[in-house]
């Protein structure tokens, strides 16, 4: 479903709409390319000349046009043009945190990166396996981004700094 770039060239569009007879695919406002009819309401196409980043919306019956409901960016909002490709990446966890789990919500080490990715294997160690991937991320055109909540593990609050109670707020 969606759009999904080829590796050979072009992108291959694929949308359901069962109440349809005919869709087509805009692209870059050229002229619109008709999706074949699959079964079960579902039309696909290779469009040749689109590409990663190229935007789109459906024409449907010859009238309407709308976005595609699989998108994987709507730069403009909901009913905007669709964008072809994947164009942002999020990484989890980021912060080190306690145990063999975590989705960097329980970070300690708030400025550490976790040591989860290099047990993953996924990149070829830390910090620096972080910078390489986010650096390679933003040569293909992906932004990256960091979901990161600073709450710092109580039990190191405590040993470091005591016991917060309502009456005792900790200095900003």
């Amino acid at each position: 479903m969606g759009a999904e770039a080829q590796p050979g060239g072009g992108v291959h569009f694929r949308v359901w709409a069962p109440r349809r007879g005919k869709v087509e695919v805009v692209v870059d406002r050229m002229d619109p390319q008709p999706l074949a009819s699959e079964s079960e309401g579902y039309f696909s196409g290779l469009v040749p000349r689109a590409r990663a980043g190229s935007l789109y919306k459906y024409r449907l019956d010859g009238a309407d046009e709308a976005p595609d409901p699989a998108s994987r960016y709507q730069p403009d909002g909901p009913h905007g043009p669709s964008r072809v490709g994947i164009t942002a990446v999020e990484l989890m966890p980021v912060a080190d945190f306690c145990g063999r789990r975590g989705w960097g919500y329980d970070g300690v080490s708030l400025f550490a990166p976790t040591r989860a990715t290099t047990r993953a294997r996924c990149l070829p160690g830390v910090p620096e396996g972080t910078v390489a991937i986010s650096t390679h991320l933003d040569r293909a055109g992906a932004r990256t981004g960091a979901d990161v909540e600073l709450r710092p593990d109580e039990e190191l609050v405590i040993r470091l700094a005591g016991p917060v109670s309502p009456s005792r707020t900790p200095p900003a």
